[in-house]
């Protein structure tokens, strides 16, 4: 349904509280290698692993992230597995390359596509 039909008003920029930019991405690709949870120093967890995306002959490369009970839930997912990510953009600036910045997906749904029965793997 869209904002007409529900009568939702847009949000004005400057008003406090909302922003006229949207961060949000949603891709499916195959999963490049198996994911692995790892607990940080902190006691949570964090997962990250690298996405291909292909369109025809074109192919992108992209690396995901995902944190806590979605990061432990990532490490299901099996290297070459078609996955459906839903997320936002971040970027960080990579120092001991001659500083480049890099971008990732912070992941905050994974779902297992083409499975017999398709698996959710977002935290609940």
């Amino acid at each position: 349904m869209s904002k007409e039909e529900t009568g939702a008003k847009a949000p004005k920029a400057g008003e406090e509280g909302n922003s006229p930019y949207v961060n949000e991405v949603t891709l499916v690709g195959h999963c490049d290698d198996a994911p692995k949870a790892v607990k940080t120093a902190k006691g949570g967890h964090r997962a990250s692993f690298g996405m291909t995306i292909k369109r025809g002959n074109e192919r992108t490369f992209v690396r995901v992230v995902a944190w806590d009970a979605l990061a432990k839930q990532c490490a299901l997912a099996p290297k070459g597995g078609l996955l459906r990510i839903g997320g936002r953009l971040r970027s960080w600036r990579r120092q001991e390359e001659g500083a480049t910045t890099q971008l990732e997906i912070v992941a905050d749904e994974v779902r297992l596509v083409g499975a017999p029965v398709q698996q959710e793997l977002a935290a609940a």
